[in-house]
């Protein structure tokens, strides 16, 4: 991952094994069955401190790669 911020880079890894560790969790429990991560549907809640004051930012989970 050349070119990616070490903070950017340790949130792609620490994302990988939160997804394969519930893919497995999940694949355990229901065989037969498919599951499909779909990154487009996630978001989160940023808490963020500006001039004016204190904000909350609901953003898509690839934005959150641009403002990391």
């Amino acid at each position: 991952m050349r070119g990616i911020s070490p903070n950017l880079r340790h949130l792609c890894q620490y994302w990988h094994k939160t997804v394969t560790y519930n893919k497995d969790f999940y694949l355990s429990k229901y065989s037969g069955r498919r599951l499909m991560w779909q990154n487009s549907l996630g978001h989160c809640i940023l808490k963020a401190e500006f001039a004016k004051g204190k904000k909350e930012l609901d953003v898509s989970l690839f934005q959150v790669g641009f403002l990391h």
